[in-house]
């Protein structure tokens, strides 16, 4: 039977490889901006919905359901969240744009626009602290493409610009709750490496060197609300392999947090920075989301969702 696979930063195979299934593939998760819901996307039906539930893992409810996909719930507030979605689009998975989805009215404002039968994908959606400015990455030639812009959205304004346009091959990003430091994954000399840059001035540092050259891959990264600490999900060989780890934001106090033989994925800090939601393939071929500790402790099973029969 071939698996839905999951459609995130950790996503490795081609988007030729989707099929329907019953897998309940949960995935994504993200907190609210005072902690009090976790949020993730879930192909518990036809196509990825959005989810809330609280921290514990109760009170499980679908805050979506159209036709279209509705992938990464980046929250603005308990009323609002920045989604990615095919919404758009007459064949799925050909592309996808940013919007603002309110939840009480269930509508969609579009904020990004791809041009018309382009396979041109707006993802991997950041907000700053002020909800001013939303980064985001584009990927111009499907969603494996090599070549990535990373852009940034006034969101009062509606203005867009492009950043780092020197770098062409970003795999992932984030961006400090003031906007004005952008951390990203490439590579240099062939190793895989975080690089800091300010937005203002473009100047940027390598913070993170790692050892492993040509296969070594980052999945995804992100700051605490001060900046001080990075969860960052990294394998050192296969995707299969990826842990989640943390660090200072200088690069240096590097911890491994989850030790297993399945992919950890989607580290989110909560605001207070005291736990870290995920999601993992431990349970078999599909992805839950798990809550854990930010020493990496008490790690527990928030979805539960259960493995589909054969």
């Amino acid at each position: 039977m071939k698996l839905i696979r999951i459609l995130s930063l950790a996503a490795l195979c081609s988007l030729t490889d989707f099929a329907p299934s019953a897998a309940h593939e949960d995935v994504g998760p993200a907190w609210s901006p005072d902690g009090e819901y976790v949020y993730f996307y879930s192909y518990r039906g036809d196509v990825a919905q959005l989810y809330r539930m609280l921290p514990d893992g109760s009170e499980q409810t679908r805050l979506t359901d159209g036709q279209f996909h509705s992938w990464w719930a980046t929250p603005i507030s308990k009323g609002e969240l920045i989604v990615v979605s095919d919404k758009t689009r007459e064949q799925r998975f050909s592309g996808s744009d940013l919007y603002l989805y309110e939840i009480s009215g269930e509508t969609y404002k579009q904020l990004t626009f791809s041009p018309e039968g382009s396979n041109r994908w707006a993802v991997s959606p950041v907000l700053s602290q002020d909800k001013n400015q939303l980064a985001y990455l584009v990927k111009t030639e499907g969603y494996q493409s090599r070549e990535t812009k990373l852009m940034v959205l006034d969101l009062a304004s509606g203005h867009t610009k492009h950043v780092l346009q020197k770098q062409k091959s970003i795999q992932v990003f984030t961006m400090s709750a003031d906007g004005q430091t952008i951390l990203y994954a490439t590579q240099r000399n062939g190793h895989p490496a975080l690089v800091a840059a300010t937005a203002g001035t473009g100047e940027e540092h390598v913070v993170l060197l790692q050892q492993e050259k040509g296969k070594g891959a980052f999945y995804d990264l992100t700051y605490t609300a001060d900046g001080e600490r990075v969860a960052f999900s990294y394998s050192r060989g296969d995707f299969a392999e990826a842990e989640i780890y943390s660090m200072n934001s200088d690069g240096s106090g590097v911890v491994q947090l989850t030790h297993n033989k399945a992919a950890d994925l989607y580290p989110r800090w909560s605001p207070d920075a005291g736990r870290i939601v995920f999601a993992s393939l431990r349970d078999g071929d599909f992805t839950e989301i798990y809550s854990m500790n930010a020493d990496g402790s008490n790690q527990r099973n928030l979805t539960n969702t259960g493995q589909p029969a054969e």
